[in-house]
């Protein structure tokens, strides 16, 4: 029995960290959102421009509300400045995938550019938290198989 309370309070606990990083992801691409047009409406930058700068704070407000909200459990495997460069990796991985997947729905499959857009972030999201919680933020105790309640 208490196996079974232990493997529901770790399914429970995995959805809460699926939740919060949903949120997180609403408010990353408000950040995005919002710098991008700031920059490109009230600033006047080019839009390449404005995209690697609100690209750039998403990616750093990211981290940093992953790293304490949504991972701040686990107990991690690198230093904090090993998991941005990971964190950093994953996301320009992502974004390579992003790209590659929008063209293939929008020049190869004839797909609309919203329902491409929403079959994108979909893939991307599930890219961004395997490898967040796979690699970036890797569970210690589950690496070293020492705690029971880890996975």
């Amino acid at each position: 029995m208490d196996k079974i309370k232990r493997l529901f309070k770790i399914k429970i606990k995995e959805i809460k960290r699926f939740f919060t990083f949903s949120i997180i992801g609403i408010i990353n691409t408000c950040v995005d959102f919002g710098i991008f047009m700031l920059s490109t409406k009230v600033l006047g930058f080019h839009y390449g421009i404005s995209q690697v700068i609100s690209y750039s704070c998403a990616t750093i407000n990211s981290f940093l509300l992953n790293s304490i909200l949504t991972f701040g459990d686990v107990k991690r495997t690198n230093a904090i400045s090993i998991q941005f460069v990971k964190f950093v990796t994953v996301n320009i991985s992502s974004l390579a995938v992003s790209v590659l997947c929008l063209k293939l729905c929008i020049d190869v499959l004839g797909i609309s550019n919203v329902i491409s857009k929403v079959i994108t972030m979909v893939i991307s999201f599930a890219i961004n938290f395997l490898g967040y919680k796979t690699w970036v933020f890797k569970n210690v105790a589950a690496f070293n198989k020492k705690d029971p309640d880890s996975f």
